[in-house]
C-alpha cells in the first residue's frame, strides 16, 4: 500500500518561480503525512496554456533550469517523496517539443513522459505546440507500478490500453481540464469507460483557477479499477488531498467533497475567473459602471466576491433619460454591497457633442447613433477613472446582449474584462435571484435590490425605452442562442422546434452582423460548453447566410 497526494494547485502562467514554490510547499506538506507520491497537473510548472511562449526558446530552457532547481530542492525536503511535475519539455536535438510529465525522487530522475492524445478543437491548439509521444510510462513506488496519462490521453482508449499493456497498476492522469457546466461528470465517465473498465484504478489531478478566458474548477478525484469514487476534491479551491493505494483492491476513501448545484458553479466560476484574471495582471482593484440594472448588479457582486468590498469602486453616470428609479437602485446596489459609490452626470457632456454634431447631422433624423453617442461618453469617463485610479474596468454586457449586437463599440463595451459574456440573460436573473436567497439564508442584507430583477430591463438611452422593443423576449432568444451557438442547430432545425421564422431569421442576422463587435471585446470567463473568444471563430468579413433560401 502506498499513500498518494494530490496538488490541485492555481499556478500563474509563465512565473516559473511562483509555481515552483507552490509545487514545493506542496511536497513539503506531502512529506508531513507521510506520502510516497505527489502528484501535480498538466504543465504545473508553466501554468495552462503556454501558447506562444511555447516558441521561445528562453521560455523552454528556464523551464528546464526551473525543473532541475525543483528536483534538487524537493530532495533536500524530502529525499524519499516521488514526486509528478508537469511541463513542456524539448527533445536533445531541440526539433520537438512535448506536453510532457518528469518523475523524480531523491535528487535523480526516474522517468519521463510525453502526452499522445493532442486535442486541436474548441480551446485547444496544441497541435500547434507539441508533438505526440505517448512511449507508455511505468515506475515504480513501493511495489507499485503507477503509469502517466496526460488530460486527452484518456478521453481515448489507446493510452490507457498501453499503459495497461505495459503493467501499470494505477495512471496517474495530469489536467488541464477547462470548466463549463456538467463537465465535471463528463470527466468521470470519461475515466470509468477508458480506464476503470480495464481493471485500473485512476488518479485525476486538475488544475484550478482562472487564466485568461478559461477557468479550472480543480475537481480532482480517484476512481478504483471497480468504477467507484475513492476522493473528490473542492471545486474551484486549491487543495491537497490524500488516499491510500493498494494494488489488491482495499485501497482506503480519501475525502470527498460535494459538487456544487449548477447555479453555484457558474458563480463560483465567475468569482474566481474575475479574481485571478485582475490580480494575475498586476490590477489591485477594479471599477464598475453602474447603470441601476441588473447586469452591472450582478457584475459588481461578484466584483465584491472576487476582491473585497474595499477592493471596487462603482460610478452611476445618468443622463436625461434616467430614472430616477435606476439612480436610487444603483446607490442601494453599492449601499448593500459595501463599495465606494460616485455619481457623474452626462447631461452637460451630451449636450455639447450634440451641439457640435448639429450642424454635421443637418437634415438627418435622429436614430441610433445620439443613442450611441450616450453609452461612448460613459466609455471615455469610465476609462479616465480606471487609468487614473490603475483600476481595471469591468464591462457589464452579457452573453445575449453580445451575440446579437446590442451593446455599443467604444462605449459600454470598454474595459478590459467581461465578467458575464457567456451569461445568457435569463441566467443573469436566476444567479441574482440565486445570490439574494443565499444571503437571506445567511442572514446577511441582499447584494441586489428586488426591483432591479422586477424592472422591464432598459437600457434608457430614450424616453420609456425597453430592450424587448428591439429584441424578443429573453427567454425565447435565450433558447435559441443556446441551441444555435451551443448545440449548432440549423435554422431548420430552430424552426421545427416551433420559433417564429421571423425572430429565427431576425436572431440570426443580427448574430452575424455583429460578430466585427465581438471580435474587439474583452475576455472573459468560459462557463458555456461555447464561448465567445477562442472557442468561437467566425470570419468578420462572411458572405455565407443560414437564413433565406435554405430555410
Amino acid at each position: 500500500m502506498i499513500k498518494i497526494t494530490i496538488a490541485q494547485i492555481n499556478p500563474s502562467l509563465g512565473d516559473l518561480t511562483f509555481n515552483s514554490k507552490i509545487i514545493l510547499e506542496n511536497a513539503r506538506k506531502a512529506s508531513l503525512e507521510n506520502s510516497n507520491l505527489l502528484v501535480t497537473p498538466e504543465l504545473s510548472l508553466t501554468g495552462y496554456s503556454p501558447e506562444d511562449l511555447l516558441l521561445r526558446k528562453s521560455f523552454i530552457s528556464e523551464v528546464e533550469k526551473k525543473l532541475l532547481e525543483l528536483i534538487f530542492q524537493v530532495k533536500i525536503i524530502s529525499p524519499e517523496l516521488t514526486v509528478v511535475v508537469g511541463h513542456p519539455l524539448a527533445s536533445k536535438d531541440s526539433k520537438q517539443l512535448f506536453n510532457a510529465a518528469t518523475v523524480f525522487r531523491s535528487g535523480k530522475i526516474i522517468a519521463r513522459y510525453g502526452k499522445l492524445e493532442l486535442p486541436n478543437y474548441a480551446v485547444f491548439d496544441e497541435r500547434r505546440y507539441f508533438d505526440q509521444d505517448g512511449t507508455p510510462c511505468i515506475f515504480g513506488v513501493d511495489g507499485v507500478n503507477c503509469a502517466i496519462n496526460i488530460c486527452e490521453d484518456v478521453w481515448f482508449s489507446r493510452a490507457p490500453k498501453m499503459a495497461k499493456a505495459a503493467g501499470a497498476d494505477i495512471i496517474l492522469i495530469l489536467n488541464a481540464s477547462p470548466f463549463y457546466l456538467e463537465k465535471e461528470k463528463e470527466r468521470v465517465s470519461v475515466v470509468k469507460k477508458n480506464v476503470a473498465d480495464i481493471g485500473l484504478s485512476a488518479v485525476f489531478c486538475n488544475i484550478v483557477g482562472g487564466q485568461d478566458e478559461l477557468v479550472f474548477d480543480g475537481s480532482s478525484f480517484v476512481i478504483d479499477n471497480k468504477g467507484k469514487i475513492l476522493l473528490r476534491a473542492q471545486q474551484f479551491e486549491s487543495d491537497l488531498i490524500s488516499f491510500e493505494f493498494c494494488k489488491n483492491g482495499n485501497s482506503t476513501l480519501g475525502r470527498i467533497e460535494k459538487t456544487e448545484n449548477l447555479l453555484s458553479q457558474i458563480y463560483k466560476a465567475l468569482v474566481i475567473g474575475t479574481r485571478d484574471y485582475v490580480i494575475k495582471n498586476g490590477f489591485k482593484s477594479a471599477l464598475v459602471g453602474l447603470s441601476g440594472g441588473i447586469d452591472s448588479a450582478l457584475t459588481l457582486a461578484i466584483a465584491v466576491e472576487a476582491l473585497g468590498a474595499d477592493k471596487v469602486s462603482a460610478v452611476m453616470m445618468p443622463s436625461k433619460y434616467t430614472s430616477e428609479q435606476s439612480l436610487n437602485d444603483a446607490k442601494i446596489c453599492s449601499e448593500n454591497l459595501g463599495v465606494n459609490f460616485q455619481v457623474i452626470s452626462i447631461r452637460d457632456l451630451i449636450q455639447e457633442f450634440d451641439n457640435s454634431l448639429l450642424p454635421h447631422f443637418k437634415g438627418l433624423s435622429k436614430d441610433v447613433t445620439e443613442e450611441n453617442l450616450q453609452s461612448r461618453v460613459r466609455g471615455v469617463l469610465l476609462m479616465a477613472l480606471s487609468n487614473k485610479w490603475k483600476s481595471l474596468l469591468l464591462t457589464t454586457g452579457n452573453k445575449s446582449e453580445i451575440a446579437v449586437g446590442y451593446c455599443t463599440l467604444y462605449g459600454d463595451m470598454c474595459g478590459g474584462y467581461s465578467v458575464l459574456k457567456d451569461v445568457l440573460k435569463t441566467t443573469v436573473y436566476d444567479l441574482s435571484k440565486f445570490l439574494n436567497q443565499k444571503a437571506e439564508h445567511a442572514g446577511l442584507v441582499i447584494p441586489i435590490p428586488p426591483n432591479v430583477i422586477n424592472r422591464p430591463p432598459s437600457a434608457e438611452l430614450d424616453y420609456n425605452q425597453l430592450d424587448q422593443d428591439s429584441l424578443p423576449p429573453y427567454e425565447v432568444l435565450d433558447k435559441i442562442l443556446n441551441s444555435y451557438l451551443n448545440n449548432c442547430l440549423s435554422p431548420k432545425d430552430l424552426l421545427n422546434l416551433g420559433y417564429p421564422e421571423t425572430t429565427v431569421i431576425k436572431v440570426l442576422k443580427l448574430i452575424k452582423f455583429s460578430e466585427f463587435k465581438r471580435r474587439q471585446s474583452a475576455p472573459g470567463p468560459k462557463i458555456s460548453h461555447r464561448a465567445f473568444g477562442r472557442d468561437w471563430r467566425y470570419p468578420i468579413s462572411n458572405n455565407f447566410s443560414e437564413c433565406g433560401d435554405d430555410i
